[in-house]
């Protein structure tokens, strides 16, 4: 299986996840550590990305200027977002519950789900042109 194929579904598992979340746990020991489950497996992921895709992706478009440009409109996205994330969970680390909470959830979630249909759409696209 290539990188894209590996990184679609490790999408797919966190978007999974993060619809999985239960309200009606949220505040609770068992959906705190559900929710710290997901920011594990996203900052894992990021990891990957960093390492496994966007090394091969930046050679590939060495003599292509506007993928280049395109993958840097990328990583400076996910540097917002990747803070945004973190500054979440700090925020909730000890508190989860509440509308506060509820809405500040469901904004980092809609922003993941953005990203990741961009990231397919777009750049992924992308990297399977360069690399045919």
């Amino acid at each position: 299986m290539g990188i894209v194929e590996t990184l679609k579904e490790e999408h797919a598992t966190l978007v999974a996840a993060l619809g999985a979340v239960d309200s009606s746990k949220i505040g609770t020991e068992e959906g705190n550590k559900e929710l710290f489950g997901i920011k594990d497996a996203l900052l894992a992921h990021l990891a990957h990305e960093d390492s496994d895709f966007y090394p091969d992706m930046k050679k590939a478009a060495q003599s292509n200027e506007s993928i280049a440009q395109m993958i840097k409109e990328f990583e400076d996205d996910m540097k917002t977002i990747t803070t945004a994330v973190l500054a979440f969970f700090d925020k909730y680390t000890s508190e989860s519950s509440g509308d506060a909470f509820a809405s500040d959830f469901g904004e980092l979630v809609s922003n993941l789900k953005q990203r990741i249909l961009m990231e397919e759409d777009v750049l992924f696209k992308a990297y399977d042109e360069l690399s045919a």
